[in-house]
């Protein structure tokens, strides 16, 4: 038979069920001719009541958690109707070892590592019997007897105890010990020194055990069993949308788990690695699903990014002094600090005069007198710097440093962020950014999303931790219920008719506009007719008590010509870089008027003499889901800086130009609420410049989500932000001007299939709308949900590209997408298309546009 080593850590051998599925399992590799080899960690939370309990002694009150400790294993033994006397000589260890620790008021690393071990013998003699129970032939061993530790134990140190290792060579020894028997169950995390005394491999030192059997015994795979169902892009409970890693590489594995991924130990890559040995992780919750393997060879070559690991509670120290410069050897004086206290330095980054190191998390790291110290011997050398709330962020893949360049974008997500290090591994394996800890949990969805979002299933690449406990893998629409879900009917004999078409729903517009006048911080609401100018849009729009923003004289025009009796006053003008007619024309119809740049102040004064106008300004903190929709900042063409103020000032004094408003916008798709209270204290602190100043106008860009497990802007908490803005302004109104908040979720894009093909296993749909009808994917990098309307109740299995009918490659509406079986003729359905769809649509290759339906209420 095979021999196949599986791990099973705390969470995997907790509960009854649990145990279980492991009986199955192991049934299942006997079925299969595979040996199962089980290493087992201590019931979850033991470990903790374990420490716990040593701790009580040494104030004379360990009965409580002994108590806890034996009814959590007591509890265990009665739900799988085993011997109730089954651990009574292990209980009676445990509590002799507590009594020894209350009357010696002491605890050395040798009697503490006992102590610890107590909870793997325990689960695993738990286990033994059920699994004897099940009818498995079962051997029990003691893993003490076959890993031994490599670190001698001097002077009972610590380190020697507490956090050793093994050698891990080929044992006959073992595997005729195990030959008999189908089953065989140990502990991971313990060993044994030369003098017979237990030692424990470190916290997850579970994984370890497992990977030193498997190269002991030759097995033919180590699979480590946990929670979840492997190895994933990020850390699935903190990013839904985390992909699987089906196939990645032992460096790969070893580098995510020093980085922080807390599925696997560091320490279990090199036995496996230096043995052959596949590691294959497995969830006993999910044990049907494939699980993440890990060997020597990756299924893409290519260099790419396998995730994002997180380490919080790091300690940062500096030095910082002129004495290193081209000084021999300080960098050896420096380091010999942390060296001679057993202080181990994970990342290092050194300038002409600074040093900055970070700490990896060790007992030690966290005892204050060995810090104390340190501190006291790095001051000789030069002014310590220290932080403690800093975490670290790793994007971790092979051959990082050849895609580099793709990593600009997530660099544009940190800019308001303190960055104190950043270091690039030696083996091209991982670069890896220390920030403030408030901030990781903030940037990881975003840095996830803008490295994962578009990434389609392959052989590396599997479901997201979403999808996976998703019963029935159909998209969230169908909990959803967005406005088409109900007029699915009506929609398909729409697409029948005329296809592509874009069509547009008044009540969900109408409502989307309700929600903007709630707004009690709202004085006056402007719609950004760029997004959409279908002539109901703006009617209703009108009718709902909002006015219109323009960016060019032809939308004025188009204006007036639709609604020839508007108040002009209902018309906001804010364009940029525009001919000085269209300020006269504009000026001419007596609508609101926004400059945006010195320029015609300077040189056509006369335009805007005696006239009352806005000016737009920079407030340098621009904002976005792609960096071709953020409109502020040093790269932005838009608005007027601060440091033009004094020259502005005079200019209007000059030509006598009343200032009545200042205008801002910082970019498309944000959602942080206090966005635009910064963006309103920035204009108001300037009102000494302008004493004439009635309005601030706040632009627009509220966020709207595109993707149907996304929640919309909570407006109420911006209305709060802004409500506490205008308690200190009583005499300003505040305007917003939202485009595609509006109308964007009112509007979808239909469009038929028309040719299905499958290249190399990649399939593409192809359908009758292109980037010249929706050009926002290929230009913004958009994402819009797509669904299949004539299919909407089959299962989602299948993943395709949504292509167009364009001659040019980037003609791609949609990566990877999840649809049902796709047939041509179907009619697919893209979301959230009612703002920027097609008003920026084109006749490219001579394609005709879409048309567009209102549906009223």
């Amino acid at each position: 038979m095979n021999n196949i080593v599986l791990k099973f850590g705390g969470t995997s051998v907790a509960a009854p069920q649990n145990w279980e599925t492991i009986s199955e399992v192991c049934f299942s590799y006997l079925e299969k001719n595979e040996k199962p080899f089980l290493v087992c960690s201590a019931l979850a939370k033991v470990s903790d009541a374990l420490i716990l309990a040593k701790s009580q002694a040494l104030v004379n009150s360990y009965s409580k958690a002994f108590n806890e400790i034996k009814d959590r294993h007591e509890k265990m033994i009665d739900e799988l109707d085993l011997p109730k006397d089954l651990l009574e000589q292990d209980f009676q260890v445990l509590e002799d070892t507590l009594k020894g620790i209350q009357l010696t008021k002491d605890v050395t690393s040798r009697l503490e590592a006992k102590l610890l071990g107590l909870g793997e013998l325990m689960s695993t003699k738990i286990g033994a019997a059920f699994l004897e129970k099940q009818g498995h032939q079962v051997l029990w061993l003691d893993a003490r007897k076959y890993l031994k530790a490599t670190l001698p134990t001097m002077n009972s140190s610590s380190e020697a105890y507490i956090n050793n290792t093994c050698q891990f060579s080929v044992d006959k020894k073992l595997k005729d010990a195990i030959k008999e028997k189908k089953v065989i169950i140990t502990q991971g995390f313990i060993c044994s020194n030369s003098a017979g005394d237990t030692v424990l491999l470190g916290r997850g030192g579970s994984d370890t055990s497992a990977s030193y059997f498997a190269s002991k015994i030759e097995a033919s795979r180590c699979e480590i069993w946990t929670d979840v169902p492997g190895l994933f892009t990020a850390d699935p409970f903190k990013v839904a949308q985390a992909r699987l890693l089906k196939k990645i590489v032992y460096d790969e594995a070893r580098e995510m788990a020093s980085a922080g991924a807390k599925v696997l130990h560091p320490r279990c890559i090199e036995p496996a690695k230096k043995g052959g040995i596949p590691l294959l992780v497995k969830s006993v919750f999910l044990p049907k699903l494939e699980g993440t393997l890990i060997e020597s060879n990756s299924a893409e070559e290519r260099a790419q990014i396998k995730g994002i690991c997180i380490k919080n509670n790091i300690q940062i120290i500096s030095i910082d002094t002129a004495a290193m410069w081209q000084e021999a050897g300080f960098l050896t004086k420096f380091l010999e600090c942390f060296s001679k206290r057993g202080l181990s330095i994970d990342l290092i980054s050194s300038s002409e005069n600074q040093v900055t190191v970070t700490l990896d998390n060790t007992p030690l790291s966290n005892d204050k007198t060995v810090m104390k110290n340190l501190f006291k011997e790095l001051k000789v050398l030069g002014k310590v710097g220290y932080n403690h709330n800093c975490s670290s962020i790793s994007f971790v893949g092979k051959n990082i440093r050849s895609i580099l360049h793709k990593l600009t974008p997530l660099f544009e997500k940190l800019e308001d962020k303190h960055i104190y290090l950043v270091s690039q591994s030696a083996n091209d394996l991982n670069i890896t950014l220390v920030m403030d800890q408030k901030d990781i949990l903030q940037v990881l969805p975003q840095l996830h999303d803008q490295l994962f979002s578009e990434t389609f299933l392959t052989s590396t690449y599997g479901n997201s931790w979403k999808e996976i406990n998703s019963s029935d893998h159909r998209p969230a629409y169908l909990a959803k219920k967005p406005w088409w879900s109900e007029k699915r009917q009506e929609l398909l004999e729409l697409a029948q008719e005329n296809s592509p078409l874009y069509v547009y729903d008044q009540m969900t517009i109408e409502n989307s506009i309700q929600d903007l006048k709630s707004l009690k911080s709202i004085d006056r609401v402007f719609y950004s007719m760029k997004a959409n100018n279908h002539p109901k849009v703006l009617k209703t729009v009108l009718e709902s008590g909002l006015g219109l923003e323009c960016v060019s004289i032809n939308e004025i025009e188009y204006i007036f010509n639709l609604f020839p009796d508007i108040d002009p006053k209902k018309i906001l003008f804010t364009p940029n870089f525009i001919a000085k007619n269209e300020y006269i024309k504009a000026l001419e119809r007596d609508v609101f008027v926004t400059v945006d740049n010195i320029f015609p102040l300077q040189n056509w004064p006369e335009v805007f003499s005696n006239k009352d106008i806005l000016l737009r300004l920079d407030v340098l903190q621009g904002g976005g889901h792609h960096k071709h929709v953020i409109t502020s900042g040093t790269q932005s063409k838009f608005g007027i800086t601060k440091d033009d103020l004094d020259e502005v000032v005079e200019l209007i004094q000059k030509s006598k130009i009343n200032i009545i408003g200042l205008h801002t916008h910082n970019g498309s798709g944000i959602f942080k609420k206090d966005t635009w209270k910064e963006s309103a204290h920035y204009l108001s602190s300037l009102k000494s410049y302008f004493p004439n100043l009635k309005y601030i106008d706040l632009g627009g860009g509220l966020g709207v989500p595109d993707r149907f497990d996304r929640e919309k802007m909570d407006l109420k908490l911006l209305d709060n932000s802004l409500l506490e803005f205008k308690e200190t302004i009583k005499d300003l109104e505040i305007w917003l001007e939202p485009g595609r908040y509006i109308c964007s979720q009112a509007g979808v894009l239909l469009a038929k299939v028309t040719q299905v093909k499958d290249k190399s296993g990649k399939k593409f749909v192809g359908i009758d709308a292109g980037m010249n009808t929706l050009l926002r994917p290929s230009l913004y990098g958009a994402y819009h949900e797509i669904v299949n309307l004539s299919q909407i109740d089959a299962p989602y299995f299948q993943v395709a590209d949504i292509v167009g009918p364009i001659c040019e490659s980037g003609d791609t509406l949609g990566f990877s997408r999840k649809l049902p079986e796709t047939s041509e003729g179907d009619v697919l359905l893209i979301d959230t298309a009612g703002a920027y769809g097609k008003v920026m649509s084109s006749h490219y290759n001579l394609r005709p546009a879409a048309n567009e339906v209102f549906l009223e209420k």
